[in-house]
């Protein structure tokens, strides 16, 4: 009897999960848009996310955009109104105030990226070790709020004043004081978190301490922290203003968002335009910044659901 034998294409390894059912790239779609159809459905978090990442595009496309160099001096022009050639005026040295602001959005976006990206690390290990281990509990949360004493601002000024006025010792500066708001922020999390069945199951069958705190605790407790992390970058990029306005900052000549508001300010009454461009793209920024932070914690938070009647 003659037998014929059926070749069958390969599957793909990465088409198969974990359980041994295949998985198609439509399914695979499929899943990603029922994760995100909450988040796009909130208008908040499609708002303020579709601000800010046009205000990181036109920070990203700055040296395309800029009409003139940020650091060209038109002295014939000094303190010039907004005209053809210089959209939004100029400042007391004849430099382009349009040109300035888009390079010195950059800068402050850059500050507070890192200072969200420093203090969310540290905060997330603090937090996650004083939550999860009970004996470090105490002194880890005292020294955090030790150091929450203290005035943010203050604090800020001081230890950028020791470290010196970069835009990197700025950064550090504003890590150090947003750190422990972050760490109650997670700690708060993983409390909650570590009572529930399955981390319980987890021990039971013998996963260590690091496997239960990364794969089942933090996993579940990333909300908050995410939440939390918008709302330090927008606070970042106001405390740089505040610290590159009382010339601790970034130095000039290098553009940024506080120091051209400080170089206008002698000038308020004669030339406003100097200091109303930055100050608004400040607003601007942090506007969205939080209005995607609050729609985060809308969506991410089951005791804001409201059911339909």
């Amino acid at each position: 009897m003659a037998c014929s034998i059926r070749r069958f294409a390969p599957v793909p390894l990465d088409a198969i999960n974990p359980r041994g059912a295949t998985t198609s790239p439509g399914a695979a779609l499929a899943r990603w848009r029922a994760a995100l159809a909450p988040f796009l459905a909130n208008r908040s978090v499609v708002l303020g996310g579709s601000v800010f990442l046009l205000v990181l595009l036109v920070a990203l496309l700055a040296p395309a955009i800029a009409p003139h160099a940020p650091d060209a001096n038109n002295f014939r022009y000094r303190l010039g109104e907004p005209s053809a050639e210089y959209i939004f005026g100029t400042d007391h040295y004849g430099r382009d105030i349009l040109s300035r602001v888009l390079y010195g959005m950059r800068l402050s976006l850059l500050v507070g990226a890192g200072v969200a990206l420093l203090s969310g690390a540290t905060g997330l290990l603090i937090g996650a070790v004083s939550g999860y281990f009970d004996r470090l509990d105490g002194p880890l949360m005292r020294g955090m709020d030790a150091m929450m004493a203290f005035p943010g601002t203050l604090l800020a000024i001081a230890l950028a004043a020791v470290l010196g006025p970069t835009a990197l010792n700025a950064a550090i500066a504003l890590s150090v004081i947003y750190t422990p708001r972050t760490a109650r922020v997670v700690r708060a999390s993983v409390l909650t978190v570590r009572r529930h069945d399955y981390v319980e199951a987890a021990r039971a069958l013998g996963a260590g301490h690091l496997r239960i705190l990364v794969r089942h605790i933090l996993r579940n407790a990333m909300a908050p922290f995410l939440v939390q992390i918008t709302f330090v970058f927008a606070v970042a990029i106001l405390g740089e203003a505040v610290l590159s306005f009382i010339g601790i900052g970034p130095q000039p000549p290098t553009p940024s968002l506080g120091n051209i508001i400080s170089d206008g300010r002698a000038y308020i009454e004669d030339a406003p335009w100097v200091s109303l461009l930055p100050g608004l793209v400040i607003f601007v920024i942090v506007f969205a910044l939080n209005m995607l932070g609050d729609g985060l914690r809308d969506v991410t938070d089951p005791r804001m659901t409201v059911e339909p009647r």
